[in-house]
């Protein structure tokens, strides 16, 4: 069981659509027409049960992220790490910015006429509270790359210690806001922030000390057994405690049994026409996580309708289908010009300058 970058992109392709469906699910629901099922009689129904268990999507972005943090800083020096941050750290904000410049604000300023602020475009342009209601995980991304060479200096201490850091200090912040929460401007988004860089610190833990190898060993390579256990535990807790019950707290803890599970299960050979879609999905699933808010934007609606492009049928299901497939047309031509110009072209100076930079370490 390994955490390769044919998994992980696989794994992002199943996110994104648990994206899409906590979406249409959670912020349409019935007030859209949406058929829906009632769930007994709780007073909730199937699809809001649902739409709240899908996201687990957010952390499992977190947890790769964090496990691939890992292999961005190991083994390099000091200067090397600052300056590939930087550069993927630019390399991600274009990408994001390109989606916001040439999609949402020219719907957005259009809308607001003469009361458009430009103090909105740059708290946007940073995913802080702007006209993008997806942008707080720009803002998670920079905090989580600003701070992360500091932070792995700690996980990287201990084994153990490493989980305890990644849980208890966030989770403990966490039960303080709570008491407090109607007193917290942004409080949501806080908690989301805090437990979206605990999972991240949770994923670089498994990278750094090898938690994946740990766990065959335990289970003697016995996959229908990691299946089994990591799948009834991960998704149980989050359908049950989360979905039904709405108690988000558990989501750091049952990402890590979902992520083991889904690592373990993609490790089998897919069909080849699902591992093309998955992959296809995970290679442009951050612009996907941009582009699809168009179904739900506001000031789009407004101008083009584009919310009845993915209702019309009034069936949930189809919905998401729809909405997955339009997102991911309209995503892969900002994905090639990412890939094709800004990495291949703009960057592709970086490696050279990356390499000088290692030398002169060793050199010292």
């Amino acid at each position: 069981m390994s955490l390769t970058r044919d998994v992980s992109n696989r794994i992002k392709g199943i996110a994104i659509i648990l994206m899409i469906m906590t979406h249409t699910f959670s912020l349409f629901g019935s007030n859209s027409g949406l058929y829906v099922i009632p769930l007994f009689n709780t007073g909730i129904t199937i699809e809001t049960m649902l739409g709240r268990s899908a996201d687990i999507c957010i952390y499992l972005f977190a947890f790769i992220s964090g496990f691939g943090l890992f292999f961005s800083y190991s083994g390099k020096s000091a200067k090397k790490t600052l300056f590939g941050t930087a550069i993927k750290l630019l390399q991600f904000l274009l990408c994001y910015w390109l989606v916001i410049f040439s999609v949402f604000l020219p719907f957005y300023a259009a809308y607001q006429g003469d009361k458009f602020q430009f103090i909105e475009l740059i708290k946007t342009m940073f995913g802080h509270h702007g006209f993008f209601g997806y942008g707080w995980y720009v803002y998670f991304y920079i905090l989580l790359l600003i701070s992360f060479p500091l932070v792995c200096k700690v996980l990287n201490i201990n084994k153990w210690a490493s989980v305890f850091i990644s849980y208890v200090p966030f989770i403990g912040t966490y039960i303080v806001l709570n008491r407090f929460q109607q007193n917290i401007p942004y409080y949501d988004t806080i908690c989301i922030l805090l437990f979206a860089y605990s999972t991240a610190c949770i994923g670089y833990s498994f990278s750094r000390h090898n938690f994946l190898s740990d766990i065959n060993k335990v289970f003697k390579n016995k996959k229908w057994l990691i299946l089994l256990v990591s799948g009834t535990i991960g998704f149980a807790s989050q359908i049950m405690i989360f979905g039904y019950f709405g108690k988000a707290i558990i989501q750091p803890f049952s990402v890590v049994f979902i992520m083991v599970f889904l690592t373990e299960l993609f490790s089998f050979n897919l069909p080849n026409w699902l591992d093309k879609s998955l992959k296809a999905l995970g290679n442009n699933s951050m612009n996907m996580w941009y582009i699809h808010y168009i179904f739900f934007c506001p000031y789009i609606i407004y101008y083009i309708k584009s919310d009845q492009w993915i209702l019309f049928s009034k069936i949930g299901i189809i919905a998401v289908i729809i909405c997955t497939v339009l997102s991911l047309i309209l995503a892969i031509p900002f994905t090639y010009i990412n890939n094709k110009i800004f990495r291949r072209i703009l960057f592709n100076n970086t490696h050279c300058l990356s390499s000088k930079l290692t030398n002169d370490s060793n050199n010292k």
